[in-house]
């Protein structure tokens, strides 16, 4: 049996390869043509679901970019294509449902759902993302991969992630125009927020792989990945994203060197990669106003952070009082209406926790947070026996970070990285099921 998987472990890396540059190649062209060749590959899901992860973690990063025909996202296709191969897969080996967060994500769905039911707009799209996004993290929960299994993904979504930052890399050095209008983005349909983020979760992948990593040339290639995007987020603009992945290295590293007892080790390094970072930054904000001007503490403090503290305040006073328990419905729509009644410039707060509060009231907000927590503290519990968790903890960590700006708990950005973290934890639970029940056949019990 292992020498089967042996003989069609390279078959991952080819089919990741090759899907995430027809996604970017379809995206930038919008040929139709393209975005069918992209078609070709969802079958093999059926049969092994994790061969479309590292193609379906790029996609996730922005549904608006990567479509697979007119309004609808092609990460949508392929979460359902994975939790029918997971499906499948249970049935075919007659195994029965990990319920390993189960109650967490019933209490979740239940809470959205009658958010929704008694939210301001009745649009339902926020509430079905959210199903989704729960539904593909059972489904990775139940992907019951073998260690070695679980380190080609790995290696294959790292290889994605570097083919994500040459094509932007290669965007960027060919197509100035991006900078138009003095903040980098990809496309006209991307925000220059939305495009942080994306970049932020590929320079958290790139860095936290670093430190897993043994190999020094693969060390390298993350840690050039990981600057290029981190470069890229400043030339943005977004000053949350940067925060997001300044934050969320510093703790990952401090958390991963404590439990691991590399800490004076790991801290010296990147105090060195944070200085010498942090100076190249200093001329390149120097250098262009616009950056100047949105880097400037005085600016963010009068301008109440792109007028979203006033928001903050109004929610906080009102809004939330008034809609304590089920919030006033899961989505940034429901939040401007609220917003309405208080204010000539409605909006969404854009605060993890802030707007999670409003939208899904203090019942969703314990049922969402109780569950996070879960998975960070069984993520950090097992960091010191199984290192490559260091990746969806640092994924994790910068995308909360990244909240103090925008709205994450409930994007299917931050959900996969949950996923990814609790795909982890269920494989070396099975892990140790197994060597358990060896050992009892061992001694003959």
């Amino acid at each position: 049996m292992k020498q089967e998987r042996g003989s069609g472990s390279k078959s991952i890396y080819i089919i990741a390869a090759f899907m995430t540059i027809v996604l970017f190649v379809s995206a930038n062209s919008g040929s139709t043509t393209l975005t069918l060749l992209s078609y070709v590959f969802l079958p093999i899901g059926l049969v092994k679901p994790e061969f479309l992860l590292p193609a379906y973690f790029i996609s996730s990063l922005s549904s608006n970019y990567f479509l697979a025909a007119q309004g609808i996202g092609l990460t949508r296709l392929l979460a359902v294509t994975i939790i029918t191969g997971v499906a499948i897969r249970l049935f075919a080996r007659r195994k029965p449902l990990l319920s390993k967060w189960f109650l967490n994500c019933a209490f979740i769905a239940a809470f959205t759902f009658i958010s929704y039911l008694l939210g301001l707009d009745s649009d339902s799209t926020p509430f079905l993302i959210m199903v989704l996004n729960i539904l593909v993290l059972i489904a990775m929960t139940n992907l019951s991969l073998e260690k070695d299994e679980l380190a080609r993904l790995f290696r294959a979504i790292l290889l994605a992630v570097l083919i994500a930052t040459v094509y932007y890399l290669l965007s960027f050095i060919l197509s100035p125009g991006y900078l138009e209008n003095g903040r980098l983005t990809i496309a006209e349909g991307v925000n220059e927020d939305d495009f942080a983020i994306m970049l932020g979760q590929l320079s958290a992948y790139s860095l936290a792989y670093m430190f897993f990593s043994k190999n020094t040339f693969v060390k390298i290639a993350c840690l050039f990945v990981g600057v290029t995007n981190t470069y890229f987020i400043l030339l943005t603009g977004s000053r949350s994203a940067l925060i997001g992945i300044s934050l969320g290295l510093i703790l990952t590293v401090l958390i991963s060197g404590y439990v691991q007892k590399k800490l004076t080790k790991r801290l010296l390094g990147i105090i060195i990669l944070c200085i010498a970072v942090a100076t190249v930054f200093y001329f390149v904000i120097e250098a262009s106003p616009v950056l100047t001007e949105r880097m400037n503490m005085e600016s963010v403090v009068s301008s109440g952070g792109t007028r979203r503290w006033p928001r903050v305040i109004l929610e906080i006073k009102y809004v939330i009082p008034n809609h304590l328990l089920f919030g006033v419905g899961p989505s940034a729509v429901n939040e401007t209406i609220a917003l309405g009644q208080y204010t000539d410039d409605p909006g969404s707060s854009h605060n993890f926790i802030i707007s999670a509060l409003t939208q899904v009231g203090i019942l969703g907000f314990a049922a969402y947070m109780v569950f996070f927590w879960k998975i960070i503290k069984g993520t950090i519990s097992k960091l010191r026996t199984h290192e490559m968790l260091i990746i969806p903890l640092m994924l994790i960590l910068t995308a909360a970070f990244n909240g103090i700006g925008e709205v994450i708990y409930c994007t299917r950005l931050f959900w996969n990285t949950l996923s990814l973290a609790a795909l982890c934890l269920s494989a070396y639970l099975n892990e140790n099921k197994l060597n358990a029940k060896e050992s009892s056949k061992d001694s003959g019990i």
